[in-house]
């Protein structure tokens, strides 16, 4: 079909959408005007589709009342609370999400960093057959092509002014569409907007018996800044002449956790991780993750986000050996450190490693 004829269809679908949700307009007991949340999963993920098209078709009308629509306001989902920013829409950043599964590594794209944003899309546009064939339960046409588009990336790349130079040979990837936004002018966000990113289930933390606090840094991180992120807390910062001796140091501290570039084992490097964030005084998940990918990027990708939702996150120091030195280090001095160059040595995030490795 189309793409012209496509967006001359969305009037329609919004009826349907429309009458889908009108028996959720009575509350269970009758109550008339008490509008319930959308319970079957299969309508909320339409309707988000739905929402998805709209906005990538330049039918901002009709994109804005289904966010505004009163059971998709009861609803809660993060891509929900996405869409409500590029149109505008005044929405709570929802608790919950029945919807993680599938638009999470969306996601993630849009709640990236203006600087890995470009490199986030390409990612995902890639990816987008793996991610998104069990979830959505496709039935791939051959070994190239699901059968299916990802409508969704052209939203992000819109919205964002990306490149989609580098994705427009992906089978998934529809290109009509894509020139057919461009043209439509979509709803265009500044570079310093971050997307609400994916729910987490907020692990439970061990108690730690003392707090750090983010390392205070004034300009670009020195190497003393550098010890004082590294140094267990309560202890005397090292003094360290270079950055080599440095890292003996809190490798020997158990602070930095060695990683083999032949893969990173769960249990073995959660283990060491839980000790590391104990030694820094950082909150750390209780449990470890039970799998990881076998590639040591991925894995340490994996690590990574297991740490975030309890307010710590990764860092490498670039020494170009054959193993990888990691720290667990608190959120804020993650956006502190990473991509800082110290003293030769590059301060790098999972996802600029895993790019590194690419």
């Amino acid at each position: 079909m189309p793409v012209r004829e496509l967006a001359d269809t969305l009037d329609g679908w919004a009826e349907v959408f429309a009458a889908a949700v009108q028996s959720r307009e009575d509350s269970p007991d009758g109550t008339p005007g008490s509008i319930a949340e959308i319970e079957d999963r299969l309508l909320l993920c339409a309707t988000a589709d739905l929402a998805l098209a709209a906005t990538s078709l330049g039918r901002a009308d009709i994109a804005t009342s289904i966010l505004e629509h009163p059971a998709v306001a009861a609803s809660p989902a993060r891509i929900f609370d996405a869409l409500a920013v590029i149109h505008g829409v005044s929405r709570p950043v929802s608790e919950r999400d029945r919807l993680s599964s599938i638009f999470g590594p969306w996601l993630k794209v849009g709640n990236a960093a203006a600087d890995r944003r470009q490199e986030a899309l390409e990612r995902y546009v890639s990816g987008w057959r793996k991610h998104a064939e069990k979830p959505r339960a496709l039935h791939p046409v051959d070994e190239t092509f699901t059968g299916a588009w990802s409508f969704e990336a052209v939203v992000l790349a819109q919205v964002f002014g990306l490149d989609d130079g580098p994705v427009r040979d992906v089978p998934e990837y529809p290109v009509a569409l894509a020139d057919y936004a461009r043209k439509a002018r979509l709803p265009r966000l500044s570079t310093d907007v971050q997307l609400p990113g994916p729910w987490k289930k907020p692990p439970k933390a061990i108690q730690q018996k003392a707090t750090a606090a983010a390392v205070a840094v004034s300009g670009e991180p020195t190497r003393s800044d550098l010890a004082a992120l590294l140094t267990p807390v309560g202890d005397e910062v090292s003094e360290a002449s270079t950055i080599e001796e440095l890292l003996d140091v809190a490798v020997e501290a158990g602070t930095v956790v060695v990683v083999d570039w032949t893969g990173a084992e769960p249990a073995e490097t959660g283990a060491l991780l839980q000790i590391a964030c104990k030694r820094l005084g950082i909150p750390v998940p209780s449990q470890t993750p039970g799998t990881v990918p076998t590639s040591f990027e991925m894995a340490l990708v994996r690590f990574d986000s297991w740490l975030e939702p309890v307010g710590v996150r990764l860092v490498d120091v670039d020494v170009g050996a054959d193993q990888v030195l990691v720290a667990p280090v608190l959120a804020a001095n993650h956006e502190t450190f990473a991509g800082r160059v110290i003293d030769g040595y590059r301060v790098r995030s999972m996802e600029q490693l895993a790019a590194d490795q690419a």
